[in-house]
């Protein structure tokens, strides 16, 4: 069973639309204190360094990120 290009662009807007909600709902605020958002932070010791666009994680996350979807990507093509 595979899903139209629309519908998985539409679960993924409806994903981050939820994640943000639950979020706010928690009390994190969107960006950070400071006021503005930088495009890359070198800093990983102040508390809203996660709140930018990239840091010292980035990369790692992104890696991962391809990791993880080749490894289901190899167990889910042998169940189909």
């Amino acid at each position: 069973m595979s899903m139209s290009r629309s519908k998985c662009f539409v679960v993924g807007v409806v994903m981050i639309l939820a994640t943000a909600v639950i979020l706010l709902a928690m009390g994190r605020i969107p960006i950070c204190d400071c006021g503005y958002v930088l495009l890359w932070t070198p800093a990983d010791d102040f508390a809203g360094s996660s709140q930018h666009i990239a840091d010292w994680y980035t990369l790692s996350h992104i890696i991962h990120g391809f990791l993880f979807y080749w490894f289901l990507w190899l167990l889910f093509r042998r169940h189909s």
